[in-house]
């Protein structure tokens, strides 16, 4: 898949591009299975550029695609990495309160 060998080498933006287009064609032809990995690849290509967003919306459409298959492999891989991004968006805002309250003092 070109958009794994692109997200190996760093180029998320190029990487997203094969993703999304991939990601119709798993959605048309009715591949649950291709689509929830798909929206796994999306998810990390997204994380990697810090759209903490846009990868929970793919993470979580993995989830409930894993759970529709039943597949509790996935089910956990989708489950940790919304917690890695929940986690981080967490520690960004940490970040912007205490700047906004250092402001505020000063």
């Amino acid at each position: 898949m070109k958009g794994n060998y692109h997200s190996s080498r760093h180029e998320f933006d190029k990487a997203i591009s094969y993703y999304e287009q991939y990601f119709e064609l798993t959605r048309n032809i009715g591949d649950i299975e291709g689509e929830a990995k798909t929206c796994h690849f999306l998810g990390y290509a997204h994380y990697c550029l810090q759209n903490y967003t846009k990868a929970i919306e793919y993470y979580d459409r993995d989830l409930n695609l894993s759970k529709e298959m039943q597949d509790r492999v996935n089910m956990g891989r989708a489950y940790c990495n919304l917690g890695i991004n929940l986690s981080d968006i967490i520690s960004s805002l940490r970040k912007v309160l205490f700047i906004y309250l250092f402001v505020i003092i000063v």
